[in-house]
């Protein structure tokens, strides 16, 4: 018969081989990969890749998420809880927010885990942009000038679409005009310089609101803003 020592005593140790041995192990996906996206418009207002990622404990210990760190304030995932049990599956909504530019984009999220071994996870996240319609930036910047004199600014278009465009640059502002051609004509891989030119009649910041209308389906009014500071004129 087995006396109570010893019996206290086999549990002690079970209970201990058991914390020993049981451990946390995370399930996830090394690769979340978008393919070739067409963004809805060239600009980067509300453009977005997203997808909700698993994370699964097939371990037999409870699994703590540590953190979660994307490369790249463009990314974002938010972890709703950070305690995830044995054979339990959880999910967190990634999202990517794309540039202006063309091409491959690559990031990555790292998770960080209370897993003895391997507690770090880095998850490749992956997209191939491909607009119709390229800005070389989101905006477009005024070089520095004084109040009641003329500023300048530019901005380059590039097209990618198989038929040729035409664009017609419309002013929303007073005392903002167009100083290149307009209206003209988007041909695939020529890009096309605008430039730009307005009066402040004040110092300080100022935005200029326009719109790019294209007869491109899907693009047929771009917003687009300037920005520009306009010193203390001279007495």
């Amino acid at each position: 018969m087995i006396s109570i020592r010893t019996f206290i005593t086999t549990v002690i140790f079970v209970a201990l081989a058991y914390t020993m041995y049981s451990q946390p192990r995370l399930k996830v996906q090394p690769e979340v990969d978008w393919g070739t996206v067409v963004p809805n418009g060239p600009t980067t207002q509300q453009q977005r890749v997203e997808t909700k990622l698993s994370l699964k404990n097939i371990g037999d210990a409870t699994l703590q998420i540590r953190s979660v760190r994307p490369s790249c304030g463009c990314v974002t995932a938010p972890l709703e809880r950070d305690s995830i049990a044995p054979n339990e599956e959880i999910f967190i909504d990634v999202t990517m927010n794309m540039p202006v530019a063309n091409g491959p984009l690559r990031k990555t999220l790292t998770i960080q885990t209370n897993e003895p071994i391997d507690s770090m996870h880095a998850i490749v996240l992956k997209v191939e942009l491909a607009r119709p319609i390229q800005l070389s930036s989101s905006f477009i910047p005024f070089n520095k000038g004084r109040a009641g004199e003329i500023v300048e600014g530019e901005i380059t278009i590039t097209s990618f679409a198989g038929e040729d465009i035409g664009m017609t640059v419309v002013a929303l502002v007073d005392r903002l005009t167009v100083s290149s051609p307009n209206p003209l004509v988007l041909t695939k891989a020529k890009p096309e310089t605008i430039h730009f030119e307005y009066k402040p009649l004040v110092a300080g910041a100022y935005q200029l609101d326009l719109e790019l209308r294209t007869t491109l389906a899907g693009y047929e009014a771009i917003p687009i803003s300037g920005f520009g500071v306009a010193e203390v004129p001279v007495k």
